[in-house]
């Protein structure tokens, strides 16, 4: 593990990962199609956690709404400050 990152003894991976390959030799990792064949993806990237259908979910929101959001919280934090 990277720096000040201590290795779990009784877990193989950190709690809130996914492992979504399969070793096959030392230099080789192919995704595992059959078992992530129905998880929503962006590119080849797989998205987890999952977005649900629901319109509301952060998630499925545009990268527009996120940044006018975004820059909402910020004026209101600097005015709140100031």
């Amino acid at each position: 593990m990277g720096l000040g990152v201590l290795n779990d003894k009784h877990l193989a991976n950190p709690p809130g990962t996914v492992n979504i390959t399969v070793k096959q030799s030392d230099h080789e990792f192919t995704n595992v199609n059959d078992e992530t064949s129905h998880l929503k993806r962006q590119g080849n990237i797989i998205l987890q956690p999952q977005p649900s259908d629901d319109i509301n979910d952060p998630l499925n929101w545009s990268p527009a709404l996120k940044n006018s959001i975004m820059i909402i919280l910020a004026v209101g934090s600097a005015i709140t400050v100031s």
